[in-house]
């Protein structure tokens, strides 16, 4: 599967379709993209696209994301939601009905997390030049292995995964201390800049991961672990659980990179927000830094030794 995605970030802008190609057209840009050069279309900003266009793009695979400047989807224009193979999918339903196979399922995704979270940690300490203690990392594995195999629910798994992400945050917010203020998660709306550029990576990932999912006959809606909430892809979201230890690693690095300052967001009462130029920075650097890194191999990984075998 090609990773390669085109992000259209610049407002007033029109898409169209010339022979194989897709145009992009606007004040200064006119561009001609062959229709083999990317996997999807994301959309960030407020854009003209007509419907040959779109129709275009469905026709040959292409999914289309709408989404709003701090990355949440508003719309997805697929070219086939699910495929009519449904054996897949019916074992999946079957499956996630019955809390012992979500116990298990969740059980392999957070034991997985667990090694990557101790890795990333060890990583985080490394890029800021401070020494390792092995041990101690080690010691952090075991423990989590321990909750992870003494849990008799998903609620209770659902404490052990806070945990590793606070231990994750803990080292992103030292990590990022010299140049931005980060105390805690927050989203909906970020309220602060670190926050803003983790919910437009989470949120890009999320859209990435999305037609991957669909690729291998399941429906992304119905998950074992994250509970559904309307519009919500909860299998996304569970599997998405592999990538975030490298993600918040991966926004730590460029905002410690001097890619972005505070001039780069917008701060209102509602919340903190990227501007748009610095939007197409991060598309660039996710796209050159991050989807072509191995963060999809524990997720592929997952799907064909666990949830297909």
């Amino acid at each position: 599967m090609v990773f390669k995605n085109l992000f259209i970030t610049r407002h007033g802008l029109r898409l169209g379709k010339s022979g194989s190609y897709i145009t992009v057209k606007g004040k200064d840009i006119n561009e001609r993209i062959p229709l083999g050069a990317f996997s999807n279309v994301f959309i960030l900003a407020n854009v003209t696209i007509s419907t040959q266009t779109l129709k275009y793009l469905s026709e040959n695979g292409k999914y289309v994301f709408i989404l709003t400047t701090t990355g949440r989807i508003k719309s997805i224009i697929f070219p086939d939601l699910l495929s009519s193979n449904t054996k897949v999918r019916k074992r999946q339903y079957k499956e996630f009905e019955l809390e012992a196979s979500r116990l298990f399922l969740t059980k392999e995704l957070l034991w997985r997390k667990a090694k990557l979270t101790q890795n990333f940690l060890i990583k985080f300490r490394e890029a800021r030049g401070e020494s390792t203690n092995l041990t101690v990392y080690k010691d952090f594995f075991r423990d989590v292995s321990f909750l992870i195999d003494s849990a008799r629910s998903v609620d209770q798994l659902r404490g052990v995964d806070g945990f590793m992400m606070k231990n994750l945050f803990f080292e992103f917010s030292n990590s990022v201390k010299e140049f931005f203020a980060f105390k805690s998660r927050s989203y909906h709306p970020p309220t602060d800049e670190p926050n803003a550029v983790l919910s437009l990576v989470f949120s890009m990932f999320y859209s990435i991961l999305f037609p991957l999912v669909i690729s291998h006959e399941l429906d992304p809606y119905c998950g074992f672990f994250h509970i559904k909430r309307g519009k919500h892809a909860a299998l996304v979201s569970d599997l998405m659980e592999l990538a975030r230890p490298e993600l918040i690693f991966f926004t730590a690095d460029i905002l410690n990179r001097g890619f972005f300052t505070n001039s780069d967001f917008k701060k209102f009462k509602s919340g903190v927000y990227i501007k748009p130029a610095a939007v197409r920075v991060l598309c660039k650097l996710f796209m050159e830094k991050l989807v072509y890194s191995k963060v999809f191999f524990p997720i592929q990984l997952f799907i064909r030794e666990v949830l297909l075998k």
